[in-house]
C-alpha cells in the first residue's frame, strides 16, 4: 500500500499571502492616522475633529493678482520661445539608429 502526498507548491500560497498583505495594509493605515506625533511644525493647523464627507468642489479659488498676457506680450513670448527652439536645432544631432546584429548561423 503506497501513500501519495499532495505537492503543495509556493504558487498556491502566493494569492493567500498577497490577500493577507493587502488586508493588513488597510488596517495599518487607519491606525497610523490616529497615532499622536510630536514634532509638528510650529505653524501647522490642528486636525479637524470631524473629517468632511466630500471635498469642497464648489469653493472657488481667490481671484488672481496678476492680469493675463496682452497680445503684444504673448507674441513676444512666442517669438522668444521659437528663437530658443531654433537655436537648439543642430546642437545635438540625432543619434544614428543602431544596427541590429545579424542572426547567428548554425554550422
Amino acid at each position: 500500500m503506497t501513500v501519495r502526498r499532495k505537492n503543495h507548491s509556493a504558487a498556491g500560497l502566493l494569492p493567500v499571502l498577497g490577500l493577507a498583505a493587502a488586508l493588513g495594509g488597510c488596517s495599518a493605515a487607519s491606525m497610523v492616522e490616529s497615532m499622536p506625533f510630536d514634532g509638528l511644525p510650529a505653524g501647522a493647523p490642528a486636525r479637524p475633529a470631524m473629517t468632511p464627507q466630500f471635498p469642497a468642489v464648489h469653493d472657488m479659488p481667490r481671484p488672481r493678482n496678476e492680469s493675463t498676457l496682452s497680445e503684444d506680450e504673448q507674441e513676444r513670448l512666442e517669438r522668444d520661445l521659437m528663437a530658443a527652439r531654433d537655436g537648439q536645432e543642430g546642437r545635438n544631432p540625432p543619434l544614428a539608429p543602431k544596427k541590429k546584429p545579424a542572426p547567428a548561423t548554425r554550422q
